[in-house]
């Protein structure tokens, strides 16, 4: 029987495959994700011991993490996979063996993790995949050994997000196993039901087509990724059939990869920033690897959408996630933020064990990814690329948990950014104890400026914190150049340059450059890796606040090669906390009010507000957004000019005729 005519089995009398006799739906379920290696098939079966396990799996592992049992599971799916795609050559026959005695001895054996996922998902997911891969093929009586373990999954109506999906998947396969039909019509409408742009505040994918899971946190990297995958799956397993996935759902699944995750990659990798927990050895790596696999699956189900004729060039700002991504052809940078409405990180199942301060502010500068693959283990955490925060040992790295009051590090709402599409700017107020500050970040088009006000003492401000690739140059106010300098403080520097990126200080600075070869160890980012020391050479560039009030303005070159120029100047203010730029090429005008003021602007004279907001004032038109998600009303003076501005709800950007 075609899998595309599964829908036959709706009109089935109820067979019951578990009352003795093998699953009798050879239906096509999943696939492999890539090609086999027929190596590592071969290996697994010259591996496999008689019992049907495998020598290098620690089967008395129960940690929830990283339960290393669940590998068994792994490996069987992979047989049964390769299995299917075999066509029964040869080999099939031992292949078919080898997956029928590794489930005997999982059912025999009933290993359970100590993490409630494995048992109401993960377990029940793998094998239910298994059993309908294999389908007739799998010998009478292995099922009904094995359902006790599937009916360990029970649908919990409370679910939400991802968890929701992946439960309602399981209920799906055994309805199909059960050939039972309300079961597999109710667990599709649940699926359904899931794949749309939930309300602000709700778990899944938000207006601006990021994805949330444990609250209010963007995770592109593990829940958006899965979710993605799943739907994909979904439509492919209903296609033809009367549950078939209308269109809507369908088209969902792509607005939500062209305007989310596909922002997020480049040259074949995910934005370590998007990752989410997710930040550890290869990790980017694989996920860039499995979007680039759901891209083509979403080509062949959308041949036609213009969106395949070109990558991502311009600004985005998610507002729903206090995050901006800003690309060009031959760079891309990303901002991660957080706020008292959004979570900047979480260490969950011993994963991103330092993460807590990766909201304040982290901007990553890259051109092939290369300058933060695999680096996440080099970092000093209190000083991470972009971030400003305190350096005397007081705040804890590890974020607490997820679902409680302090996983918002951050205390203030007055937090963030706006977007014309191709320019952007963003600004951040972070209050935490007794640390404070106050930063903006303007992107124009070949450079971006960063300026910073109202610091606590003995914090620091970073500018980068990378690979070192190459020659390092430093240019001081008397003219002299240092290169390749051994760290250190660096004063009265103007100028900075490395692996083609150039940091430019408007006035003399005393920086402190940090470089050099650095070992480490993985476990101190993902608690259950233990790969042995590894050492590579480290940039880190920081900028120091001894004293209270401190402050900076610095402005980054990318790509400094291309002949262009960061061609700007640093607004006058009527206070610290007021930001402002002004491009002299674009001609436009980029002001962060941290409170009501005023500044002046060539060519377009004074620019007041009456309350916090970022603006973007070019030739023809205003773009601005207000902060705080509060004010319904909002006075803006330009050049003389009064607008009554009514800021769009959820800090999303408004716009108005200059």
């Amino acid at each position: 029987m075609p899998f595309k005519h599964i829908w036959i089995l709706l009109l089935l009398p109820a067979a019951f495959p578990f009352a003795g006799k093998a699953a009798a739906f050879p239906v096509k379920l999943p696939q492999p994700a890539q090609a086999v290696d027929s190596g590592f098939v071969y290996r697994l079966l010259g591996q496999q011991r008689a019992d049907g396990s495998w020598p290098d799996i620690d089967y008395g592992s129960k940690a929830g993490d990283n339960w290393l049992a669940a590998r068994h599971l792994w490996n069987i799916r992979y047989l049964s996979q390769a299995y299917r795609a075999s066509g029964k050559t040869h080999r099939a026959p031992e292949i078919l063996r080898a997956a029928v005695l590794g489930l005997e001895f999982w059912a025999k054996e009933d290993f359970q993790s100590d993490n409630w996922w494995h048992q109401q998902i993960g377990t029940p997911l793998r094998t239910a995949e298994i059993l309908l891969t294999l389908s007739e093929d799998c010998p009478p009586g292995l099922p009904v050994k094995l359902k006790p373990l599937l009916d360990r999954a029970e649908f919990d109506p409370r679910s939400t997000g991802q968890n929701r999906n992946w439960m309602a998947r399981v209920e799906l396969y055994k309805g199909i196993l059960y050939s039972d039909r309300k079961r597999m019509v109710r667990a599709r409408d649940i699926l359904l039901e899931n794949m749309k742009i939930v309300p602000p505040g709700q778990e899944g994918v938000q207006f601006d087509h990021a994805f949330h899971q444990h609250g209010p946190q963007l995770q592109f990297g593990n829940y958006g990724y899965a979710f993605l995958n799943e739907g994909i799956e979904l439509v492919k397993l209903l296609d033809g059939t009367p549950l078939s996935v209308p269109g809507e759902k369908r088209t969902l699944l792509a607005d939500y990869y062209f305007n989310g995750p596909r922002w997020t990659i480049r040259c074949g990798t995910l934005d370590l920033n998007a990752c989410a927990r997710y930040t550890g050895r290869d990790k980017q790596n694989w996920l860039g690897g499995e979007f680039q696999r759901l891209e083509k699956e979403l080509k062949a189900l959308f041949p036609n959408r213009p969106e395949w004729e070109e990558r991502p060039n311009g600004n985005r700002y998610f507002s729903s996630s206090d995050f901006m991504v800003h690309r060009r052809d031959d760079y891309y940078l990303s901002l991660r933020m957080c706020s008292s409405r959004v979570v900047g990180s979480e260490t969950v199942s011993n994963e991103n064990m330092q993460g807590r301060l990766m909201g304040n502010g982290l901007l990553l500068t890259a051109r092939d990814m290369d300058e933060y693959r695999n680096f996440a283990l080099f970092w000093n955490y209190r000083k991470l690329p972009g971030i400003t925060a305190l350096q005397d040992g007081s705040e804890e790295l590890m974020c607490p948990g997820c679902w409680t009051k302090e996983a918002f590090y951050n205390e203030s709402p007055l937090v963030g950014g706006l977007s014309d599409g191709r320019k952007g700017a963003a600004m951040q107020e972070l209050k935490h104890g007794r640390f404070h500050a106050r930063k903006s970040f303007f992107f124009f088009d070949r450079y971006y400026v960063c300026i910073g006000s109202s610091i606590a003492a003995n914090s620091a401000t970073t500018l980068n914190s990378c690979r070192r690739r190459g020659d390092i140059e430093v240019v001081s106010a008397d003219g002299r150049t240092l290169r390749n300098p051994s760290g250190g403080s660096l004063p009265h520097t103007l100028r900075i340059r490395h692996d083609n990126i150039e940091y430019l200080f408007l006035q003399p600075v005393e920086a402190e450059l940090d470089t050099g070869e650095r070992t480490a160890v993985w476990k101190s980012v993902t608690a259950y890796d233990n790969h042995p020391p590894v050492t590579d050479k480290v940039f880190s560039l920081s900028l120091p606040h001894p004293a209270e009030n401190g402050g900076y303005c610095y402005a980054v070159r990318p790509v400094a090669n291309d002949g262009s120029r960061a061609d700007f100047l640093r607004l006058k203010t009527s206070s610290a906390d007021i930001h402002g730029v002004y491009d002299i090429p674009g001609k436009c005008a980029m002001i962060a009010f941290f409170r009501p003021g005023r500044t002046d602007a060539p060519g377009i004279g004074g620019i007041s507000s009456d309350a916090p907001l970022l603006v973007l004032i070019g030739p023809d038109e205003i773009h601005y957004a207000e902060p705080t998600w509060r004010r319904k009303k909002i006075t803006l003076t330009v050049g003389g000019k009064l607008h009554k501005l009514t800021p769009p709800e959820y800090g999303v950007t408004g716009k108005v005729a200059r």
